[in-house]
Formats: structure tokens, sequence, C-alpha cells
């Protein structure tokens, strides 16, 4: 089935108990296919017209992921998810490229979301990513096929026309071959 993935929301710009409920409304609507996908956010000038602090936007992701996590699980005292989401536990994947967000991701995250990253940079990054994940002992590994490239412009347009008229498991060959180079 087709997923839905939010590519990406910039979860300083919410209250992490916002994004679970509207997630977990698009999970009950979509039949359980709903994934959230969350960022820092880089854009400064978007912080500025919002007036949240482009300097505590790591900060916030520290606290605000857990918190998001918890509120998709339903582990919010005196919060209730309704409509209750399809999935018992709604998927969270987290984008950017850092370091730091890589970490977030082998954290928090049930997949990652790259940005801006070479094909030849995914395999070290995603090693970096498994390894990560091993030694925080964060939820249960995810297959990395969770994972969704963002190519650069040049390697975007070499793909492309692949990844639009690509089968699932098309996709999964297409990604395996980027990831072994």
């Amino acid at each position: 089935p087709v997923r839905l993935l939010s590519r990406v929301l910039a979860l300083p710009y919410h209250h992490p108990l916002e994004v679970a409920k509207a997630f977990a409304t698009l999970d009950r609507l979509s039949d359980g296919r709903a994934i959230v996908g969350v960022g820092a956010g880089h854009v400064e000038a978007e912080f500025a017209l919002l007036g949240v602090d482009f300097a505590a936007r790591g900060a916030y992701m520290e606290a605000a992921l857990p918190a998001l996590r918890a509120a998709l699980d339903g582990d919010v005292p005196g919060a209730a998810l309704a409509p209750p989401p399809v999935q018992a536990s709604v998927p969270l994947w987290v984008g950017g490229s850092s370091p730091v967000a890589v970490r977030r991701a082998a954290q928090h995250g049930d997949g990652w979301l790259p940005q801006g990253v070479r094909p030849r940079d995914l395999p070290g990054i995603v090693t970096r990513l498994r390894d990560l994940r091993a030694y925080l002992s964060a939820r249960p590994a995810t297959s990395m096929r969770a994972l969704a490239c963002t190519l650069q412009r040049q390697d975007a347009m070499k793909y492309r026309a692949a990844f639009v008229a690509a089968s699932v498991a098309e996709l999964v060959a297409l990604i395996d071959s980027v990831l072994e180079g």
C-alpha cells in the first residue's frame, strides 16, 4: 500500500501533542498508512516569521522527540488521541544529515530522512546510523529500506524516471544499488 509521509515537518514550529493528534487522525483516515517525518528545520527566516528561537531548535528537538513518541503511542496521561490511530505505533522518521540529526534518528526514529546526501556518502552514514542504534539500544531497528533517499539534483535527475515508474520491489532494488555503490 501507498504510505503517507510528511517530508519533513519542522517540529520546533509545533507542540508534540498537536503533531501526534494530527497524525493519529491521518493514520485513522488512511487506514494505518501514516508516517510522521520530522526535522529540526534550517530556514532561519521561517523561525523569525513564526517567533520561534532558531538557536534553541536543537534543545527543543531533544525534548520534543521523546514527547512526540510518547504521545503517538498514547503514553501521555491526561491526553487522548481521538480518533485513535490504526497503527499501534505510528512510525516516526527523523530528518537531517548532520551528525546530530543522524544520532536523533538512531535514538528516536523508526526511519531516517536524509537531506542533501550524495549517494556515495549513504553507506557510511547508514553504517553510522545502525551502529548508533545498536549502541543507544534505541527502539527496535527497522529495515534501512525505511530510508527515503534525497539525492543531489544531478543524481535525482538520473534516477527520476526509475522512481516514477518503479514498483515497490524495484524501488527497494534501486535503493539497495545506491547503498551498495
